[in-house]
């Protein structure tokens, strides 16, 4: 992202206090856009004539469906090896890619979240073609093929001799993760509609919390850098 960007323009003083500044502006962004859906945001049906559902049932219903684990392994193991690139993609941009220089790093960060975000909202109408077109899981197939030419591409481009050449990889990581989470959500759904059918209860609730417990544990690593053990040890139990 920015962020770093932000950090090196030197507006807050010290690196230091800029990455405290900028941390905390985003920590403030989180909190109030986290918290307008459920300011805003009303159910249609009242709770109270909805079957009540007890949760270690709806969890074990959940997990016992085989759709369900094979689709969120899919996002496990997806996911992960973006998370884990994206973790030392930074350092090899700083160490290797230019060579210690952290105002150019700065850019390239930025500039290579930018053409990610891009593409991949840029890509959203063309993987709901796709999925109509050759089905979900055949969709999903191509998106892990994008995400894997993409790292496959990071061998040649992340060079030192050509830096701006490093941003060439970006797009294929924006294509290849937005189809995934697209997909993975999509699939979701439908499986949410087998449960249904098969147990008569809804279960999107659990379906979803489910999904987003595991985005959450993959977060984890974004933040693990392997010179830092004690306060990334820390950072872990916190979340």
């Amino acid at each position: 992202s920015w962020s770093f960007w932000l950090v090196e323009k030197g507006w807050f003083g010290t690196g230091q206090r800029g990455a405290i500044v900028v941390g905390a502006i985003w920590g403030v962004l989180i909190m109030l856009f986290g918290a307008w859906p459920g300011v805003f945001l009303r159910e249609r049906a009242d709770p109270a004539t909805a079957p009540a559902v007890k949760f270690w049932h709806s969890l074990k219903t959940a997990v016992s469906n085989a759709s369900f684990r094979r689709i969120t392994l899919y996002l496990l193991f997806m996911a992960a090896s973006v998370s884990v690139s994206s973790a030392v993609q930074f350092y090899t941009t700083l160490f290797w890619v230019a060579q210690g220089d952290s105002k150019l790093t700065s850019l390239l960060t930025g500039a290579a979240s930018t053409l990610n975000i891009v593409c991949g909202m840029l890509s959203l109408p063309l993987v709901s073609w796709g999925a109509r077109r050759i089905g979900k899981h055949r969709m999903a197939l191509v998106s892990a093929f994008v995400t894997a030419l993409g790292g496959l591409l990071s061998w040649w481009f992340l060079t030192p001799a050509h830096p701006w050449l490093s941003l060439a990889v970006a797009p294929f990581f924006g294509i290849g993760i937005t189809a995934v989470y697209q997909l993975y959500f999509a699939m979701v759904a439908d499986v949410a509609e087998e449960g249904a059918l098969r147990h008569g209860v809804r279960n999107e609730g659990m379906y979803s919390a489910i999904s987003n417990c595991m985005i959450k544990a993959l977060s984890l690593i974004h933040i693990s850098e392997p010179t830092r053990r004690t306060p990334i040890s820390y950072a872990v139990f916190c979340l």
